[in-house]
């Protein structure tokens, strides 16, 4: 506590000082440092300009001074004076006592008299080997152009070039030569050069030096031109020539320095000053700004004391104010009269503390009723229902819980758009408030889920389910959405307290299994909820999370039908069909799990399954049996819905081996029910693979007739409906004849399925079918039970 002590003792404007200064200070020396290293930066940006500047100016008198001596080169070199002599192609004892030798030498001379930095002119001769220069200079018989410096450069150059420095080998002095080529008719005959004394670059950037600013001047090779403070060796390799000036660290001082090229010359040069140009300025105004900053900074809590002595002294009354407030006493008045920003404060503590209750009410509504509907939402129907049980009269009260939701809202939302399945929700929640008595609680879930609480005597429950009813009949009238006409239907299902459930939960989960089975009875109805509906529920619940675990377990296994063939006598044929061993429910009909399998979408991984063990049973059987052609498979509609279906099916051909034919897909009519186009495009695709296709339990369904024409068929199977009659109904055994031939007539094989009798297979036979199924020739096998059967095969009578 003892550490606090000088802060608790402190009034509020000793605090907000103290605090002040805490901020101040700081925020002080950051702006100072700021500054500083502003004005640095400035200041190297100034000198990276300055040395870019100078170096540019530099460079380009350089430039200058090298472009002019080229351009005399080439100008000179260009003679027809002197291209005649180089075509003459004179030994150096010829081209001495020639007639235009005199003219030749006096052109030498005219370029050395009159340019104060050439040293030298002259000609160079490639096929004669030697050099004339000015005042009747001509190189000895030991001379060489190979062994010359400046040849290497001038020899690939198309043009002017600028030698490297080299030492002269007769006057002995460091000399930098410009050479053009001499050429005629694309061929070159040798080289006009002109000699300039290293020494004369050195005057061409003296004037530049100065005390914060050096240059130095570099060959192509990095040869030193010029370096007045034999600096070259500290900063080579440390800077990259054409870029921005960078600053460099030695061990004693830091240099900015800027390198760049000299024109084509392919020469450096580097202009660079010491650190001290920026960092003594810098210095020189931190020092100032410091100063300045912390007058002001003093200046600035001495007049922050006297206006903080004005302004805080109605403070004391804001806080009890808000003390107050967090007791839960939010109107109440300040009385703060100020027109100042405590004043504002004061009043706008006073209109925060309004809009929270304000808000609070708000919070508190929102938090029991739907955003959109403005109905109870879940937690208040929740709370109703627990409040309805607590003052129940278990001996003449009955309450009775209703959960409804639209059928194919969700199409209508996807199809339509958020906006317009809001709109009609708003709709359906106003008719059936409507319809409702005052004392009915009426809620929303959620989504397009609705629930009814409704409470009366026992005696009285004939009348909630007429009220139930006239709910349900309320939607017979259409709803305007977006000045559309729309009709939509409800699914209800109800559960009573305390008949059904002695929870809320429980009643609440009873009444979505009968909304469930009212959507599974086909919807637009009102179920009401009774112990079979939750046995039903739980078995399909159990049976959906057994299949999660059946092929993991390899609980599922595939039993083999023998298909015969009449005219070859001779098993054909197998179908797979899928059997569920259950470790505790023992065989599971295939009648019950598929059904779940498809609702809990399942269907695919079961059907891929299916289509994968099938492959490879009949890869193995075929070879042992040849005579089995193929293996028939039963396909859903929501496998055909599976755009990738057919390349997956090639893939498990593929993966056995298998040519297509050895697999047959029978489909059910119920494929063509819905999405027509969509299943005669697959199972085309399927055909055109080599799969053959079967249309499975022929005459039962509703388009057998008009689609027919068009399916990509291979054969017909006859349904057992129709072959367990025609021994005792004469109008079935003409129906099946009649399809029988029928399917001939359309290029179709046939398949009767459910043959059970001798005197079935007779009439089939006589009726001309193509392949028997059923019962009297084998019942489904196990695939050791069929290798049994197919290796003792006798032929049906």
């Amino acid at each position: 506590m003892s550490r606090w002590a000088f802060w608790n003792n402190l009034h509020i404007r000793g605090k907000v000082l103290f605090a002040m200064s805490i901020v101040v200070i700081p925020i002080l020396l950051l702006m100072a440092t700021y500054s500083y290293m502003h004005s640095k930066l400035l200041y190297e940006e100034k000198i990276e300009q300055e040395l870019a500047l100078e170096n540019e100016l530099v460079s380009q008198a350089i430039q200058s001074v090298l472009e002019q001596k080229g351009d005399i080169a080439r100008q000179y070199a260009q003679l027809k004076q002197i291209e005649d002599f180089a075509l003459k192609g004179y030994s150096r004892a010829e081209a001495r006592g020639s007639l235009t030798y005199p003219a030749i030498d006096a052109a030498l001379n005219q370029v050395q008299e009159e340019n104060a930095v050439v040293e030298n002119a002259w000609i160079a001769f490639i096929d004669g080997d030697y050099v004339i220069g000015d005042h009747h200079y001509f190189t000895g018989a030991d001379y060489s152009l190979k062994n010359r410096p400046w040849l290497w450069k001038a020899s690939a150059s198309r043009g002017v070039a600028f030698s490297d420095s080299y030492t002269d080998y007769t006057a002995g002095q460091k000399m930098v030569t410009v050479t053009y080529p001499i050429e005629v008719d694309g061929r070159r005959y040798g080289y006009l050069g002109l000699d300039i004394l290293q020494s004369s670059f050195p005057l061409m950037i003296q004037d530049y030096e100065s005390k914060t600013k050096r240059h130095i001047l570099l060959t192509s090779e990095k040869v030193p031109l010029f370096d007045s403070s034999s600096m070259w060796e500290t900063f080579r390799g440390k800077v990259r020539p054409n870029a921005d000036a960078t600053l460099l660290k030695t061990e004693n001082e830091s240099y900015y320095v800027e390198l760049r090229t000299v024109g084509s010359t392919g020469w450096l040069l580097a202009t660079y000053a010491n650190e001290d140009v920026v960092t003594a300025p810098a210095n020189d105004f931190l020092t100032g700004i410091a100063l300045t900053w912390f007058i002001a900074g003093v200046l600035i809590l001495l007049i922050l004391s006297f206006l903080l002595q004005r302004l805080l002294s109605d403070i004391p009354r804001i806080v009890r104010y808000v003390q107050r407030i967090e007791e839960g006493n939010y109107l109440l008045h300040m009385k703060v009269n100020r027109n100042d920003e405590v004043g504002e404060i004061a009043r706008a503590v006073e209109h925060m503390s309004t809009q929270i209750h304000l808000q609070m009410e708000e919070m508190n509504y929102r938090a029991y009723h739907d955003s959109l509907t403005k109905l109870p939402n879940r937690i208040a129907v929740e709370q109703t229902m627990h409040e309805w049980m607590k003052q129940f009269d278990q001996a003449n009260e009955i309450i009775v819980l209703t959960f409804m939701d639209i059928d194919h809202f969700k199409q209508i939302n996807d199809s339509k758009g958020h906006s317009y399945g809001d709109r009609l929700l708003e709709q359906v929640a106003f008719r059936i408030r409507e319809v409702l008595p005052e004392h009915a609680v009426f809620g929303r879930f959620g989504g397009d889920e609705f629930v009814i609480l409704l409470r009366c005597q026992k005696d009285h429950y004939p009348q909630i389910r007429a009220l139930l009813q006239e709910v349900h009949k309320s939607f017979k009238q259409s709803f305007e959405v977006e000045k559309h006409e729309v009709y939509v239907t409800p699914s209800m299902g109800v559960s009573l307290y305390p008949v059904d459930a002695d929870t809320y939960e429980q009643l609440l989960s009873n009444a979505d299994t009968a909304l469930y089975r009212a959507k599974d009875a086909g919807r637009n109805r009102v179920y009401y909820f009774n112990y079979e509906m939750k046995e039903q529920f739980e078995k399909e619940l159990l049976l959906e999370q057994g299949l999660q675990k059946a092929l993991e377990k390899n609980e599922l296994m595939l039993h083999f039908q023998p298909q015969f063939d009449l005219h070859s006598g001779k098993t054909t044929r197998i179908e797979a069909l899928i059997r569920w061993n259950h470790p505790e429910w023992g065989m599971v009909s295939p009648d019950e799990f598929i059904p779940v399998a498809e609702k809990a979408g399942r269907i695919r991984e079961i059907g891929y399954w299916v289509i994968d063990k099938a492959l490879e049973s009949i890869k193995g059987l075929s070879k042992e049996y040849p005579d089995l052609e193929r293996v028939a498979i039963n396909v859903s509609a929501l496998q055909l819905r599976d755009k990738e279906f057919t390349r997956n099916v090639k893939k498990l051909l593929d993966k056995y081996r298998l040519s297509p034919g050895k697999l047959e897909m029978e489909v059910t009519e119920s494929v063509f029910m819905d999405r027509v186009e969509e299943s005669i495009k697959i199972l085309t695709e399927l055909k055109t693979l080599g799969v053959e296709i079967a249309l499975d339990d022929f005459g039962t369904g509703f388009s057998s007739l008009s689609y027919l024409r068009v399916l990509p068929l291979h054969r017909v199977k006859i349904d057992r409906v129709f072959v367990s009659q025609i021994e005792t109904d004469q109008k079935m055994l003409s129906l099946v004849g009649s399809i029988i031939e029928m399917a001939h007539g359309l290029g179709f094989e046939t398949v009767a399925e459910g043959v059970e009798t001798a005197a079935q297979l007779k009439l089939l036979s006589e009726s001309n079918i193509d392949t028997v199924q059923g019962y009297y020739y084998s019942r489904p096998l196990a695939i050791g039970v069929l290798r049994e059967f197919l290796s003792n095969e006798k032929t049906v009578k």
